[in-house]
């Protein structure tokens, strides 16, 4: 049992009244969820116990050709709805802290105040990477690399990865060309990419653009309402988003009024081509060592609709201990019933395909 003792140079000194937490980013999913089908993190809340799971339900595009003039019968010519759907697999995640009631009278901060706060912000944490892990997954559970969520996910066995690409070789892209794809083979794949010629930049966003825009099934756009307007939504890793900042910074520069508090040039946050948002995820991590001569391989999650699912059977509820030790201990936690995964197509006897992804990999060579 592990006891939070107050460092000494904390005790009895004229210091701040609050400690100075450590930064912890807001994620940058968040405006990117929301309970409609239209947003690209699906969330969807229910009374459903860990153990247990929520159901998303998914439906194709009507394609049929429909019948036109007053001499064509509708009837026996309808066309069935073709659906799908996707299971949320619901997990228990709890987390406390102990703190001793002598030890938080020495302390200048007040230790029981504090302790919700971050509690609150490790749940926010642990969400911001399950959806990372999500986002390169190749089935629920099985992660394309090394998991950041080790307690529910693991990384896919080979035949897995293997299997994943061939489900999904219609929208995949390695490095510069479509043709960089090694059929049934994800490491191969990896392999194809080199320092040179396979960074991420415009060119290679618009093309994954339109793979999300031919893949069949297609990948909804968003749509921003009352304007007609469609965009996707790109989530990278840092060097990923330093190769595609800098290969866009001349578009920028010349077709962009050059104010030092709106122009991307000069500003960090989110960059826009060709109708896709393009938002820098540090905690994305990289391929380390996958690609030609051993380089590292960035990925580029290019998302539509109902790209990822965030499933909540009880949202997050701070709890106290039972046993305090006759008052001497106060224990502090958070529990919440979540799960969070990629929005698979599933119909038995059919491949497991991405339902809004274009999934796409890149040189991502470190800093010198």
């Amino acid at each position: 049992m592990a006891i939070t003792i107050t460092p000494a140079e904390q005790q009895q000194k004229d210091w701040e009244k609050t400690f100075i937490r450590e930064y912890i980013r807001d994620s940058g999913y968040r405006e990117f969820m929301g309970p409609e089908p239209s947003n690209v993190i699906q969330t969807k809340k229910g009374n459903t116990i860990p153990g247990k799971s929520l159901t998303l339900s998914l439906a194709s595009g009507l394609s049929g050709d429909g019948r036109s003039g007053t001499d064509e019968d509708l009837v026996g010519n309808e066309e069935s709805l073709s659906t799908y759907s996707h299971q949320i697999n619901i997990n228990e995640r709890v987390h406390g802290v102990l703190i001793s009631k002598e030890q938080a009278k020495y302390s200048a901060a007040d230790q029981r105040a504090l302790v919700g706060p971050l509690l609150k912000e490790w749940c926010m944490n642990e969400t911001r990477n399950d959806i990372s892990d999500a986002l390169l997954m190749a089935a629920s559970g099985k992660t394309l690399r090394a998991p950041l969520n080790t307690l529910h996910n693991e990384e896919a066995s080979v035949a897995e990865k293997n299997s994943w690409l061939t489900d999904n070789s219609d929208r995949v892209l390695f490095g510069n060309a479509k043709t960089n794809l090694v059929a049934g083979d994800f490491a191969a794949s990896l392999a194809s990419i080199d320092s040179t010629n396979d960074k991420l930049t415009g060119a290679r966003v618009s093309l994954m653009k339109r793979i999300a825009k031919t893949a069949s099934p297609h990948i909804r756009p968003l749509r921003v309402k009352g304007k007609g307007r469609e965009y996707f939504v790109l989530f990278t890793d840092t060097r990923g988003f330093r190769d595609v900042k800098e290969d866009l910074k001349n578009d920028n520069l010349a077709g962009r009024e050059r104010n030092v508090n709106s122009n991307p040039v000069f500003q960090d946050g989110e960059l826009i081509h060709d109708g896709v948002i393009i938002c820098e995820i540090p905690e994305l991590p990289v391929f380390a060592g996958t690609g030609a001569s051993s380089i590292d391989v960035s990925p580029a999650l290019l998302c539509g609709a109902q790209a990822i699912a965030a499933g909540w059977g009880q949202l997050p509820e701070l709890t106290k201990r039972n046993e305090s030790d006759y008052g001497r201990k106060i224990g502090r936690g958070i529990e919440e019933y979540i799960g969070i995964s990629k929005v698979q197509r599933f119909r038995a006897g059919e491949p497991l395909v991405d339902h809004g992804m274009v999934s796409g990999f890149f040189a991502g060579v470190e800093d010198a």
